[in-house]
């Protein structure tokens, strides 16, 4: 009865993790090969399950092993877990994605794994630098605007001020 009950949890837990819209997977803490990833997580890197399983991010180019460094020293700061950690992946076509991605330590099968989830949110980076640049440039010319100019002004002035020299003074 146990195991039967057991066997039921896990094809819940599979159906369920194959059927969410949100990118998932799960990999091993100690040497980070993908043990399963879902249909989301295939359509946001390009790369098919078969050929995810058993490689690790950093083989198969979607981080970089500085990047991996990064992300795992900052899960261990957090004791295991991580919500919301922005990193930049690589997907098979060279796309670069922006995504954050959450991640908690698991035990599955008697090993400890990450089971991680990840939101792309490129689009967004994208459309917060545009409005980055609008507020800063005029539309028509490209040239800074008022705002932008007078925050380089405000600079200027600050940097003057700090070094005892006059604005418009040039550095030898």
């Amino acid at each position: 009865r146990a195991a039967a009950q057991l066997h039921q949890s896990e094809e819940r837990f599979t159906r369920i993790f194959q059927l969410v819209d949100q990118p998932m997977g799960l990999s091993r803490v100690h040497d980070g090969q993908y043990l399963e990833v879902n249909p989301a997580w295939e359509a946001m890197i390009g790369i098919a399950r078969e050929n995810a399983l058993g490689r690790t991010a950093v083989e198969m180019g979607i981080l970089t092993s500085e990047a991996r460094k990064r992300l795992m020293a900052a899960c261990q700061r957090n004791g295991g877990a991580l919500t919301n950690y922005e990193l930049e992946l690589r997907a098979s076509d060279g796309r670069r994605i922006t995504a954050l991605q959450s991640m908690r330590m698991v035990n599955f099968e008697d090993e400890s794994c990450w089971l991680f989830t990840a939101h792309d949110i490129s689009e967004r980076k994208r459309d917060e630098e545009r409005m980055q640049r609008m507020a800063h440039t005029d539309a028509l010319t490209g040239l800074p605007n008022r705002m932008e100019l007078a925050q380089r002004l405000q600079a200027a002035m600050h940097d003057a001020r700090a070094t005892g020299t006059q604005l418009g003074d040039r550095k030898s």
